[in-house]
């Protein structure tokens, strides 16, 4: 499941980028690749935050690593 998954998220990810979202990865710009890689392969688990403008068109998605308490 790891390496198709990971193509999965990443050519979703490529799709949002060519439409001019950014993305960005605990705080830092960040390529749909390492995004991919690090929300499939890592065992930390990430939450993507979608953040819009003011006429509520999606502008950016921010991945930052959650933690259970």
């Amino acid at each position: 499941m790891g390496n198709e998954h990971k193509k999965d998220v990443k050519m979703a990810l490529e799709k949002i980028f060519e439409n001019g979202v950014r993305l960005f990865m605990d705080g830092m710009e960040s390529s749909p690749d390492k995004i991919a890689d690090h929300c499939v392969s890592e065992k930390m688990n990430y939450m993507p935050d979608y953040v819009v403008n003011g006429e509520g068109i999606l502008t950016e998605i921010r991945y930052d690593k959650i933690s259970f308490v």
